[in-house]
């Protein structure tokens, strides 16, 4: 498998609480919504947890975890900017 085809991948999970963006094998990018508020978090992987995480997001193996677009993730980012205020 060619991996560098397959960036970037979006997942979230089914509660729609949490929102992927798996840029290469080492870096991924979360929108979290917390209520009325949203964080973006920046990941590089630097652990072995983290490195399993990021396994799962990819193989659909955690529990919760579904595919998502990237038409979605972005319609995501623009409702946390337009109606939750930043963490």
């Amino acid at each position: 498998m060619q991996f560098c085809n397959m960036f970037p991948i979006y997942r979230k999970y089914n509660n729609n609480q949490s929102f992927f963006k798996i840029t290469d094998l080492n870096h991924f990018e979360e929108i979290m919504l917390i209520g009325k508020f949203y964080t973006i978090n920046q990941y590089e992987i630097k652990d072995f947890a983290t490195r399993n995480f990021l396994n799962d997001l990819i193989n659909l193996a955690g529990a919760g975890i579904v595919s998502s677009s990237e038409n979605e993730y972005n319609q995501q980012m623009q409702y946390c900017v337009n109606n939750l205020k930043l963490l």
